[in-house]
């Protein structure tokens, strides 16, 4: 898969960028999020455990890793790592994903 730069004036979308199955996120409790919208749903239900595998600030972040790895969106990732809880994660996926009418 060809990683696609997503920027809000480029002619590319979210919706465009359809993950292969070696590029899906597989969580610590067997969650599968084939996309960012999975990740906005995980964040809302999973549990603080999972969530603090996946996230110790300012050491590691596998969901910032992901966006980057997957979507090549820097200026996405760069948010996500600055996050410090799942509902502050949430609402910049969801932030993201409205300016390219993705919910």
């Amino acid at each position: 898969m060809q990683k696609k730069k997503v920027t809000k004036n480029s002619s590319t979308s979210f919706s465009d960028i359809y993950l292969d199955p070696e590029h899906y996120f597989y969580a610590c409790n067997g969650a599968i999020l084939k996309d960012l919208r999975d990740l906005s749903r995980f964040l809302n239900m999973v549990d603080e455990e999972t969530f603090r595998h996946h996230v110790i600030r300012g050491k590691k972040n596998d969901f910032s890793k992901w966006v980057i790895d997957a979507y090549a969106d820097e200026s996405l990732a760069k948010k996500i790592d600055r996050c410090e809880s799942t509902e502050a994660m949430r609402r910049a996926i969801e932030n993201k994903l409205s300016k390219y009418a993705i919910t």
